[in-house]
């Protein structure tokens, strides 16, 4: 599991990270908008869906990553695939 701890150096590291690429962040508490002017399949035509084995994701983890895509689901910003498979988030 990571720590949670940032060195002084890894924070300032961070902070220039976050400065660099801080057009493609959000910058208030409001929810992302979904726009119509870009649309995103997956065509996979007759082919058998890929099976991956499931890695490991903390506890803490999951219930972080469940809420966040029951969140963007709610707001319509994704939208679950018509065959889900054996994904445990998706459940």
């Amino acid at each position: 599991m990571m720590s949670l701890e940032l060195k002084d150096e890894q924070k300032s590291q961070l902070a220039e990270l976050l400065r660099t690429f801080s057009g493609i962040f959000m910058k208030t508490d409001k929810s992302p908008t979904t726009g119509t002017n870009v649309k995103h399949r997956i065509h996979t035509d007759n082919n058998a869906p890929i099976n991956q084995r499931a890695y490991h994701v903390a506890l803490m983890e999951r219930g972080i990553i469940r809420n966040e895509v029951q969140k963007m689901l709610e707001e319509g910003i994704i939208q679950l695939p018509k065959i889900l498979g054996r994904h445990p988030l998706c459940s």
